[in-house]
């Protein structure tokens, strides 16, 4: 599964995104569906005068998994991680 952008689909304005200023640069790192419509989402957030952060947007809700797709599920969940790791690897050397 390639990761793919997403956004707050639902208009309802979430704790993070009410803390987070017109001031602040956010950059995706990686983003995509880990299961039945439920998104993981990976932002660098940089905000003026405050030291960056990676924050890690989990779903809203529970996300129930049967045993049998379990491991595909965290599968997923890892490859998010170290797609973001590497985004920011190549943020950080300045390539990108």
């Amino acid at each position: 599964m390639v990761p793919q952008q997403c956004s707050n689909t639902t208009g309802a304005e979430t704790h993070l995104e009410r803390k987070w200023s017109p001031m602040n640069q956010r950059t995706e790192l990686a983003s995509g569906e880990i299961v039945n419509g439920s998104i993981l989402s990976i932002w660098l957030v940089q905000p003026v005068k405050k030291p960056e952060s990676v924050v890690v947007m989990w779903p809203q809700r529970p996300t129930a998994v049967s045993t049998r797709h379990y491991s595909d599920v965290a599968a997923i969940v890892c490859r998010l991680v170290a797609n973001a790791s590497t985004e920011l690897a190549a943020i950080k050397a300045g390539r990108r």
